[in-house]
């Protein structure tokens, strides 16, 4: 049986189609719940995160979008949740959602990090621990950005098919 991996023209070696079909695998044998935030876009309309429908606060209380986006402007213990949700940082994570077309493609960090890198620039975010900036400009982002590209096509492809494994 062809999944919609194959037949979008995914060859299984790329992160996101390796994780998708593994997840299809283990939730098809396991009486587990398994929530893929890289895949599961397609059932959420894209990424639940900066505060659309999901946050994260850290141990220090600074509120990051999410527990993968190691950025922040505002401490839980210096501003209410429903301010820090109002602030420049998180109202452009909110605005841009979702951040591509596909919802195959959810994830600003991975799948638009142009996106990610604006919204750290024009909010003023911060790195929230050293090493956290890397996925903005070092050698990281570059290899961010070569599979963002090409995982793009697939994305679309599935996006437009519509078909689950």
């Amino acid at each position: 049986m062809i999944g919609k991996e194959e037949a979008c023209g995914s060859s299984g070696d790329e992160p996101h189609a390796w994780l998708a079909k593994r997840v299809s695998e283990i939730r098809a044998k396991r009486p587990i719940f398994i929530a893929d935030f890289w895949n599961d876009g397609h059932l959420v309309r894209g990424c639940i995160a900066g505060g659309r429908s999901y946050l994260h606060i850290n141990a220090s209380g600074q509120v990051e979008p999410c527990a993968f986006v190691h950025f922040a402007v505002d401490n839980i213990h210096d501003r209410s949740l429903k301010d820090v949700l109002a602030s420049p940082f998180f109202r452009l994570c909110q605005e841009r959602q979702p951040f591509h077309s596909s919802h195959y493609a959810p994830c600003p960090i991975v799948d638009v990090p142009k996106d990610l890198r604006e919204i750290v620039s024009l909010s003023s975010a911060e790195p929230m621990h050293p090493g956290a900036d890397s996925v903005l400009t070092d050698e990281v982002a570059t290899v961010i950005d070569g599979r963002s590209k090409a995982w793009r096509p697939s994305a679309n492809c599935l996006e437009t098919t519509g078909s689950e494994q």
